[in-house]
């Protein structure tokens, strides 16, 4: 079936033929779904209007990126960033437009943190008094603003954070102070050159009482010179591996005063006389802006993942290498089953990551624009623990299929060109930033065995844990394709896992180690109790969301076979806790790896036209080997001959260095 055009894809030449006729073998229609993952058609017209505006405009165009120094990309990311601005003036775009246009870009502004989280802060933490002030000021860029938690000495240890505001009852002032070198601030997006303001997390001390971590509002430059105020010392912190766009910068205080009002105040306060008034939640609500960019974060592992395999399948499609049948034409690569084990379970992974994301953007939403507005705490403690675990698994996972990705394309794939080094090397940090992996795992893990421990004196678990009081028989004639009895091999191995951390857990405390102790020599264990939760939770609900999607039965019959292609390759990574947790038995393991190698035949007529159905434009996807149009070796071509390295035939340095070693060797 031929693809209905996208109305995104406005550079497209003459198509691929090995591409065109992928397209037209596939069993379903690309914009069908697309509308299903965009949530309609109106959605999905909107987002499409968007984007085209927005690469219509030549201040966005992306091709000469890879070629660009730090300070070429930061000029062109504040360009990006104003020229936004002035949509929202000229255009009307609201926050809507703006999300999907720094989406597009893959967030490539200067003052991506001022919209990803100064401005939510604010509308979060701060009373309308406050909020009728600084938003204002904020929408015009009068006010340009970072978040400045992380410190050079702590990050996801909020407890630990070292930055003070001491309440002086005489000037009615807070005194910010950063002490050195561990409590400066590190790491903030925008901090080093761009933004006037910043919301501080500091340690709240009055009359010698700490009152723990609160946010309050710091001016750090002058907003008509940008030059710093008396007491601010920032800067930037130097090269890293990659978004280069981002000026991440040092933020220290001496002694620098603000007003009483610039604590933001929608839960707590602190009187003229210097009395701390607290409202019921406070501490939970002064995390949201963590868990709300954890949920975000998620999302970033969803494009990153479905971006990556959108570029390396379509160009499975396209290059043709090697020989396949004797004496035959070269075969397109993937028709390799051992390209197509590359590709199409990891598409089978973005597809699963779509649902997870709409699950934690969803719940977060419920809970802190719904329940929390209600004075309702009690999914908190789940939402917290879910938004650290999956932002450390879909990173994980996401990470592993853009190096999978990236190998699968050869040579060519290791060209900034292909699309997929930048992918690579961006989403890097995304393991590391708003909390290390590892430690987020392990907040997970506590989660966990409290409530496994709950589940055991009969009391009531989190939602997400109803697996742990659940009858599960053993599925002796397990059926690979009956997605409920998938799920309780799931749930099993789920629960084996917990159980297991738990019994070591308490077999520590038998032995007389102190909580601290054997939660330090049992957090192996518990992190990969962690890592099963969250792979069966993530299996599952990519299962239940596809079995309840009422869509036409060509996409529904596509779906399910990712859904359950995801599933029996989970169980196959991870083998030998299956089988550990008797969940499954040897028989049966060879049933599933022969049932996931007959759905990669099965699906392979469909991959591309699942990718095209991630919609995106190519100057997204900024990948020659991506292309929509599938003409590769044309457009690499025409990038290399641009190259600023080829402007010259004979390089300056030819004449400067060899050319005189060459003369004085001839006396």
């Amino acid at each position: 079936m031929a693809l209905v055009e996208s109305s995104i894809n406005l550079e497209v030449g003459k198509v691929n033929p090995d591409l065109q006729k992928e397209r037209d073998g596939a069993s379903f229609n690309p914009n069908d779904m697309t509308l299903v993952l965009l949530g309609g058609p109106k959605r999905a017209q909107h987002r499409r209007e968007v984007v085209r505006q927005l690469f219509s405009d030549p201040v966005f165009n992306q091709e000469m990126r890879y070629s660009q120094s730090k300070t070429e990309r930061y000029d062109q990311a504040m360009h990006q960033s104003i020229r936004l601005a002035e949509y929202m003036i000229e255009k009307g775009w609201t926050d809507k437009e703006m999300q999907t246009a720094a989406v597009a870009l893959h967030y490539d502004l200067a003052t991506a943190v001022h919209a990803v989280m100064f401005v939510p802060t604010i509308l979060r933490l701060a009373t309308p008094e406050q909020q009728a002030e600084w938003l204002p000021q904020a929408a015009s860029f009068k006010m340009i603003g970072t978040y400045a938690q992380t410190e050079l000495g702590h990050g996801t240890n909020l407890k630990a954070l070292e930055t003070t505001a001491t309440y002086d009852r005489s000037s009615e002032c807070f005194i910010m102070n950063t002490p050195l070198p561990s409590g400066m601030k590190w790491w903030p997006g925008g901090l080093g050159k761009s933004t006037t303001h910043a919301l501080v997390t500091a340690n709240l001390i009055v009359d010698g009482q700490s009152h723990g971590f609160q946010v309050f509002l710091v001016q750090l430059r002058d907003v008509e010179t940008f030059e710093e105020l008396p007491g601010i010392e920032v800067g930037d912190i130097g090269p890293r591996i990659s978004v280069s766009v981002t000026d991440n910068g040092y933020l220290i205080m001496r002694n620098v005063k603000i007003p009483r009002n610039n604590m933001l105040s929608k839960y707590c306060t602190v009187t003229s006389e210097g009395k701390f008034l607290r409202q019921e939640g406070t501490a939970k609500s002064n995390y949201g802006t963590m868990m709300m960019v954890r949920a975000s974060i998620v999302d970033l592992a969803f494009q990153n993942t479905s971006q990556a395999v959108t570029i390396a399948t379509r160009y499975g499609a396209v290059r043709r290498q090697s020989e396949l049948k004797p004496g035959a034409k070269e075969p397109q690569i993937i028709d390799f089953v051992t390209q197509q084990y590359k590709l199409i379970p990891n598409i089978a992974l973005a597809y699963g990551l779509h649902f997870t994301k709409e699950y934690m953007l969803s719940y977060y939403h419920q809970v802190f624009e719904e329940e929390i507005q209600k004075g309702v705490y009690d999914s908190v403690p789940e939402l917290h623990s879910q938004s650290c675990g999956l932002k450390a698994y879909c990173t994980d996972l996401s990470m592993d299929t853009v190096e999978v990705c990236r190998r699968s394309c050869g040579g060519h794939g290791f060209m900034m060109a292909s699309g997929l080094c930048s992918l690579l090397m961006d989403g890097l940090g995304s393991v590391t930033y708003e909390g290390e992996n590892t430690v987020l795992y392990l907040q997970t893990a506590r989660f966990l065995m409290k409530n496994y421990a709950a589940a055991m004196q009969g009391g009531r678990t989190a939602r997400s844990l109803a697996f742990l009081t659940a009858n599960h028989p053993t599925c002796e004639l397990l059926d690979v394709f009956n997605l409920p009895q998938l799920q309780a091999v799931f749930d099993v191995r789920a629960k084996f896992m917990l159980e297991c951390g738990a019994v070591r857990m308490s077999e520590s405390l038998k032995n007389g180690r102190q909580q601290y102790e054997a939660w330090n020599e049992n957090s192996v264990e518990l992190v990969r109790a962690s890592k099963a939760y969250l792979d069966s939770f993530t299996a599952v609900n990519f299962m239940k969301r596809v079995s309840t999607l009422d869509i036409k039965p060509e996409l529904k019959d596509v779906l399910m076979k990712l859904c359950r292609l995801h599933a029996l390759h989970r169980i196959v990574s991870s083998a030998e806790e299956f089988l550990q947790s008797m969940a499954i038995n040897t028989k049966q393991l060879e049933d599933i790896r022969s049932a996931e190698i007959k759905l990669l035949a099965s699906l392979r007529p469909d991959a591309v036209a699942l990718v095209d159905s991630f919609d995106y434009h190519d100057q997204t996807l900024n990948s020659a080997l991506g292309r929509y149009d599938g003409n590769v070796y044309e457009k690499m071509y025409d990038l290399t001959k641009r190259n600023p390295m080829n402007e010259q035939s004979v390089h300056p340095a030819i004449h400067k260095y060899l050319k005189p070693f060459q003369a004085k060797a001839r006396l």
